[in-house]
């Protein structure tokens, strides 16, 4: 007796089974890709957000800490508003994470990139401020290239 072909093989196979077993492969492989770009998203908007906290911390005198921190004194929320204002400018960040990074809801993150816009239209200073920080951030040496 020979091997049964393909198709045979298939026909002994209760079709439920198949269905089961399709369905758990493409389950499994459904997270599977989740899980990748779930990592790959969150890794690549931190790594830009500690490089901005950073920045916009050493430039105001503050760490990187108090801009996460709870003080809502100017010394520190300005600088915080800064850095809400350049994570949304120059990367794909979600006002969540934005958030998630700073310790605060989406909605003070709205409120904070505001006041910033509001500032660069009515100071021409705040704007060279804001210009200044970019230069720093550019000219930091991006991780991988060799520099």
């Amino acid at each position: 007796m020979s091997a049964p072909t393909e198709t045979e093989a298939r026909d002994l196979t209760p079709r439920g089974q198949r269905l089961t077993d399709l369905a758990q492969t493409l389950s499994a492989a459904a997270e599977q890709i989740l899980q990748v770009v779930a990592e790959s998203h969150h890794t690549a908007p931190s790594r830009a957000a500690q490089s901005i906290k950073g920045t916009v911390a050493g430039y105001f005198g503050v760490t990187a800490r108090d801009l996460a921190g709870r003080s809502r004194h100017r010394r520190y929320a300005h600088p915080r508003r800064v850095a809400m204002y350049l994570m949304r400018e120059m990367t794909d960040m979600t006002l969540d994470e934005v958030g998630q990074e700073l310790r605060r809801d989406h909605t003070t993150v709205i409120y904070g990139v505001g006041v910033i816009k509001a500032e660069i239209a009515r100071n021409p200073a705040s704007a060279a401020q804001l210009e200044s920080l970019r230069e720093l951030l550019k000219a930091q040496p991006k991780e991988g290239s060799g520099e």
